[in-house]
């Protein structure tokens, strides 16, 4: 049976890298967040960060666990872990593993020679060290300017396309709250990132390969 969803399908890309970075907005304290993914009105897993801090670093830990089942057999199954270190508005490193349903997929970034050695399937690169990766939508810079982005799952290197949503309100965790949106579209996926007035991601919907998966805030 074909999997709904193939190695072509990013997952945390399509939720991930479609936003383009920027600086934090100023005093932003990012707190712990979970969202349910939905597919065609079911659940297919979670997206999650968790925030650490260690002196003046912030540990971003960024996990995925999605699958898809048709009659109680699964179909499709992706994963996907990061581990991201920051101090203010630089990078100091970032280490993430991906499965996607049969090929795994391994990005480093480290420091080196006038920035940061990018390493993975899309091949290797310097990057400047005031970058974000693609599993910063936490952060509300990410919509107020146009540079390339890090992808988290394979190293693409590219700067999104963003354009105003205006505002709508939107239930979050069962309450209603005013939300800004903004639509982001790079070469292999686009979507929709949504946040509030304090500057948390609350709402996304992404769309790759014909496919559209809602991004629901939980916690």
């Amino acid at each position: 049976m074909k999997p709904y969803l193939t190695r072509r399908h990013t997952i945390v890309g399509l939720g991930a890298a479609l936003a383009s970075p920027a600086l934090a907005q100023a005093n932003f304290q990012p707190r712990d967040l979970t969202f349910r993914v939905i597919r065609k009105g079911s659940p297919m897993g979670t997206f999650a960060t968790r925030f650490t801090y260690q002196g003046d670093r912030l540990i971003a830990r960024t996990s995925a666990a999605l699958e898809v089942r048709v009659a109680g057999l699964r179909v499709f199954r992706y994963s996907h872990e990061s581990t991201e270190v920051r101090r203010g508005d630089e990078l100091l490193s970032l280490q993430a593993d991906t499965y996607d349903d049969g090929p795994t997929y391994k990005v480093t970034a480290t420091p080196g020679a006038g920035g940061l050695m990018l390493d993975g399937p899309d091949g290797k690169r310097t990057v400047p060290t005031r970058s974000l990766t693609s599993n910063c939508c936490w952060n509300p810079g990410f919509v107020r300017l146009q540079q390339p982005v890090i992808d988290a799952e394979r190293a693409r290197y590219e700067t999104p396309r963003i354009d105003p949503l205006g505002q709508r309100t939107l239930t979050v965790m069962g309450a209603p709250r005013a939300a800004t949106g903004h639509r982001m579209t790079v070469s292999y996926a686009n979507g929709e990132l949504w946040y509030d007035a304090a500057g948390e991601w609350v709402y996304a919907i992404f769309n790759v390969k014909g496919e559209s998966l809602t991004y629901e805030r939980i916690a």
